[in-house]
């Protein structure tokens, strides 16, 4: 009913692209994304939404451009953030090479914003640290996102980010494509 009153409001479009998600109805919620977009070029939810639309489905260069669109738009979004820097942290090999610079400067510009206190951006932080070689403060920094996720009853994310501390112990990063 919404969008027959409202069919040119981007929020409209975004708002029944949100209930789409919840219904599995992706499909649908990407045009609607995509429509929301096209009405505000700059809704950078919409950007972020789709962003974890097409990651669900394997699409991680598609994914990331959305993230960096919304980032051009508000250079402070820490979803888009969080999530650019984790993409470019945890990619293949030679991907993950070419962004290692970036992963670090995002996840870091993360944790400022964040106050380096949510165990998820700590996670980043560590990965990106990892997959620039920077092997001990990868393990440190998971340590204490480790102990954050622990703290907050977050067990399955504490115990993720304990395997990934076993890596980096080993000298590996974490690629989040194996």
């Amino acid at each position: 009913m919404a969008l027959q009153l409202a069919p040119g409001a981007a929020t409209t479009h975004f708002n029944l692209a949100n209930l789409l998600v919840k219904q599995h109805a992706y499909d649908e919620a990407m045009a609607h994304y995509s429509e929301a977009l096209r009405l505000d070029p700059v809704f950078v939810e919409a950007h972020c939404n789709i962003a974890s639309l097409l990651l669900e489905t394997g699409r991680t260069k598609d994914a990331a451009a959305h993230y960096v669109a919304a980032l051009q738009t508000k250079a402070d979004h820490l979803p888009a953030i969080v999530s650019l820097a984790w993409i470019y942290a945890t990619a293949s090999s030679e991907a993950g090479s070419q962004h290692a610079t970036e992963a670090v400067r995002l996840a870091e510009q993360a944790c400022r914003i964040s106050g380096c206190k949510q165990s998820g951006v700590l996670d980043t932080l560590a990965a990106a640290y990892a997959n620039a070689g920077r092997f001990q403060d990868a393990i440190k920094i998971g340590k204490e996102a480790f102990s954050i996720a622990k703290a907050a009853g977050e067990d399955d994310f504490a115990d993720s980010i304990r395997a990934r501390i076993a890596l980096y112990e080993n000298g590996s990063p974490f690629r989040g494509d194996k």
